[in-house]
């Protein structure tokens, strides 16, 4: 990766939001009465330090040299901070992270979404896509081509967890709106030297057969393979044994893990019941008909289904999160479909009873849903709620 890439107006939000992050966090052990030492600070606020200071040498400006410095410049105006005052300003970032020693308004605001994150370094991650998110929803109605450029978007990632070439697929596609273009690039970092195995005598690579992601070998001794989460050894019994290896280019990248836990692994699943429907029953399938809204649109002469895949391990939270469909674009019935995978004893039910369940809305695992599909079929076309 080069220093211009690093140094984007991207990667500098991100970093700022880590410190703010950071400082919600210490703010909030303190209010609880835990003591925060200078000598260990809260690992975001330190991860976001190490990254200024990269940063900082990258753009050759002078950094702080130690906590008390940093703390200065925290208490001043981001677009006052020497050497990054054009940043700041494509980055859409300005105030001061501290007053008078506590997190300021513009700290709250940057951090709000994920200081009580289980796994804040993830949401960083996923920042990218969630502006990619905004950004369309917010300008689509200037410019209609943003429904279709927030899908091909999403499809992207979901088909391309790894790009044997670097970002050339992105930087040189003439296709994308220049501010997608640019978050859709901060979705993938390059391959660490982890995901490097020496297999006669050569430099080589696998992809997860789940999910497409570099696998990482975190041990040189013990030879176990590592893919975004625990759920793909759980699901692939040779994962630790892969039958194909490939060569990776030094400019090869992946998805960062948080991209690939939130945006792609989670969308397997429904790309692979779009394809069973298609070929089953020839039901014309829209994958994400609207910014931001369900899954897939299926046709069937004028019945039209909604459908929203949940992959998610906790259900009880799941079912506190899962609303009304809208309304927009038009559907007849309504369906949260899960993944085989989550299908264990008490989940449905578990769902089923915390669920405010709406009108004409059912809640299936992947294997009902297609059986309710083919009772269509043999009922001459009638769904039933």
């Amino acid at each position: 990766m080069g220093d211009q890439e690093e140094a984007s107006p991207a990667k500098f939000k991100q970093i700022i939001t880590r410190l703010a992050l950071g400082l919600m966090r210490q703010d909030e052990a303190i209010q609880k009465g835990v003591s925060v030492l200078a000598t260990k600070p809260d690992e975001q606020f330190q991860g976001g330090w190490d990254d200024l200071t990269n940063f900082c040498h990258i753009l050759s400006v002078a950094l702080p040299r130690h906590l008390p410095e940093l703390v200065v410049w925290l208490h001043q105006p981001i677009e006052t901070w020497g050497g990054f005052e054009e940043l700041a300003l494509q980055a859409d970032i300005s105030g001061r992270l501290l007053s008078y020693g506590v997190p300021s308004e513009q700290c709250m605001a940057l951090s709000r979404e994920m200081h009580l994150a289980s796994d804040p370094e993830r949401e960083l991650q996923d920042v990218p896509f969630k502006e990619i998110l905004s950004y369309c929803k917010h300008n689509y109605t200037k410019d209609p081509r943003l429904i279709d450029q927030y899908r091909e978007a999403r499809l992207f990632l979901v088909t391309n967890p790894y790009l044997p070439y670097g970002a050339i697929p992105i930087t040189s596609n003439s296709y994308w709106d220049s501010e997608i273009r640019k978050w859709l690039r901060q979705c993938y970092e390059p391959l660490p030297r982890s995901c490097y195995q020496q297999i006669n005598g050569q430099s080589k690579i696998a992809l997860c057969p789940r999910c497409g992601w570099p696998l990482e070998w975190p041990s040189k001794k013990v030879r176990l393979a590592r893919c975004y989460s625990d759920l793909c050894g759980q699901l692939v019994s040779t994962l630790h044994y892969p039958t194909q290896w490939l060569e990776a280019s030094i400019d090869a990248m992946r998805t960062t893990r948080g991209i690939q836990s939130s945006v792609v692994a989670p969308e397997v699943p429904l790309l692979q019941l779009k394809e069973r429907i298609e070929q089953a029953f020839g039901f014309p399938c829209e994958l994400w008909p609207e910014i931001d809204n369900f899954d897939l649109l299926v046709t069937r002469d004028r019945e039209r289904l909604a459908i929203d895949m949940k992959d998610h391990f906790w259900v009880r939270k799941l079912a506190e999160e899962a609303t009304a469909f809208p309304l927009t674009p038009a559907w007849d019935q309504a369906f949260y479909v899960f993944p085989e995978h989550r299908r264990q004893p008490g989940y449905l039910r578990t769902f089923s009873s915390l669920w405010k369940q709406p009108p004409k809305t059912q809640a299936l695992f992947v294997n009902d849903f297609l059986r309710y599909l083919r009772e269509y079929e043999s009922d001459g076309g009638e769904f039933h709620a």
